[in-house]
């Protein structure tokens, strides 16, 4: 499994997307964490060209709505930042940043690593 979180890895740094290993932030009061809060399990794909990979596993949420990680609201305020950095984000007024997602009632995603898989099969094992 450590080298098919390697691809994941890659592919997350090669795109620069809102999805990072293996977290992302939701905007808060939407379907997506309906479902999420519903089901508490999702796949998330990365893809780069035609390369791609999958992470499924279960999930933590950590937001306003969400305080089953048991973090205060500061801690929540630093997780955000965190998974904004991971995924390669900036923002020029980290203050006002702080302030949209709490306006927002964002919400960290963390996807509990249980199954990663690629398609074809044997990519993961190609030549980076």
């Amino acid at each position: 499994m450590d080298a098919d979180l390697d691809l994941v890895r890659r592919l997350a740094a090669a795109e620069h997307g809102p999805a990072v290993v293996v977290a992302f932030v939701a905007p808060g009061r939407t379907r997506e964490l309906t479902g999420l809060r519903r089901h508490g399990r999702l796949p998330l794909v990365l893809r780069h060209g035609w390369e791609w990979v999958a992470v499924e596993g279960d999930v933590d949420l950590a937001g306003p709505d969400d305080p089953g990680l048991g973090l205060t609201a500061e801690e929540q305020r630093l997780l955000l930042r965190r998974v904004l950095a991971a995924a390669g984000g900036t923002h020029d007024d980290l203050d006002e940043h702080d302030r949209v997602m709490a306006a927002e009632r964002r919400t960290a995603v963390l996807v509990r690593c249980e199954r990663v898989y690629t398609h074809p099969p044997h990519a993961r094992h190609a030549e980076r």
